[in-house]
């Protein structure tokens, strides 16, 4: 079967069939203006398309023995909305994701250096980003691990508005905790 120009990418998701390439003796066929022709033989459908200047799409597949369901439209304006609403739904579930920031330092990290990580920190919060902050011990750093524990609560007084997603969990060398921001309907402030 030779396929049209319109139906030759791989990649393409949706495929249907048009005019010639449908086979089926009879279809449900459907005009332009949404009417339902009822079941008509495949010739004479086409036959509809082709006066209106028009494709015969199927656009609906064999179901419990009933004919295909074809509709006459204007096919490369139908794929054209299919990827425009693609598109769109693809650019919504970007847009819907939520992303997780990550800040790292260590338990001897500077006050000064906690504030700067903390206002980049609050910008992620801000814009809806959730935040895993990462305390890093190397050496005998894990012998302290109250020492990290103490930097991390500092860290977190510095961050207005904020949830604590859970308890800071150890990870080898790392101790790590999620925070979130306060959604407006909670009351109850974690990191205050």
């Amino acid at each position: 079967m030779k396929l049209n120009k319109y139906n030759n990418n791989k990649n393409n998701q949706q495929f249907h069939y048009i005019n010639r390439q449908i086979r089926a003796a009879h279809v449900l066929c459907i005009d332009e203006n949404n009417n339902n022709c009822g079941v008509v033989p495949f010739h004479k459908a086409l036959e509809l398309a082709t006066k209106s200047g028009l494709d015969l799409v199927q656009i609906g597949g064999v179901s419990n023995g009933n004919p295909p369901t074809c509709k006459i439209l204007n096919y490369g304006k139908f794929k054209y909305e299919l990827q425009k609403k693609d598109k769109l739904a693809k650019k919504k579930q970007r847009e819907s994701l939520i992303k997780v920031k990550e800040v790292k330092f260590r338990p001897s990290t500077d006050t000064n250096d906690l504030r700067i990580k903390a206002k980049q920190a609050q910008i992620f919060l801000d814009d809806g980003d959730k935040l895993k902050i990462t305390i890093v011990f190397r050496g005998r750093e894990l012998s302290y691990r109250e020492l990290g524990e103490k930097t991390l609560n500092e860290f977190l007084s510095m961050l207005i508005g904020v949830q604590i997603d859970g308890q800071a969990v150890m990870f080898g060398k790392n101790m790590t905790v999620n925070v979130s921001k306060v959604k407006s309907n909670d009351t109850t402030l974690a990191a205050s």
